[in-house]
Parts: structure tokens; C-alpha cells; sequence
């Protein structure tokens, strides 16, 4: 779980990150927080992205476009399915 968070905690204020849908959507991370005094959505994967995955990040583009929250993406890409052609 620290390798997750390592990555999105040195743009971040400290203590500022609240992380939305906990138990649903496993390998993608979303939340709000801060970035430079500003309320920023952050989406971020950590692994192949299933259906449920996708339906929560859909959900969460949604809230932050209603309320005019800026989105930024972390992508961590291990290629873990299936190797280099799997990236082709």
C-alpha cells in the first residue's frame, strides 16, 4: 500500500488528500486534494483496470466536472499483462 501512495504524496500537501469510493474500483485511486492552494481531483491506477475500475473513475469525472475541479491522471504502467507486445 506505501508503493501506491509514494508516488502522488510528493505533489500533494501534506494531509491533504482525501480518497473517495474505498471499497469499490480496487486498482484506481480517486480523491481530492490540494495541489499549489487549489481543490484538484486526483485519479491514479495501480494495476490493469477492470469494469469496475472504469465505472468508478467514470463516476468520478462526472463529480469533478460538475463542480469545475480540475483532474489530474498518475498512471503506474508495470506492464504485468502480458509484457512488451501487450503495450503494443
Amino acid at each position: 500500500m506505501f508503493v501506491r501512495k509514494a508516488p502522488a504524496n510528493s505533489y500533494l500537501f501534506p494531509f491533504s488528500f482525501l480518497r473517495l469510493m474505498l471499497r469499490f474500483g480496487g486498482n484506481l485511486i480517486t480523491g481530492f486534494s490540494f495541489l499549489e492552494g487549489q481543490l484538484t481531483g486526483l485519479v491514479a491506477n495501480c494495476g490493469p483496470l477492470s469494469a469496475p475500475d472504469a465505472q468508478k473513475g467514470a463516476h468520478f469525472m462526472e463529480l469533478c466536472d460538475a463542480r469545475d475541479v480540475p483532474i489530474v491522471f498518475l498512471q503506474n504502467s508495470s506492464n504485468s499483462a502480458g509484457g512488451y507486445l501487450a503495450d503494443i
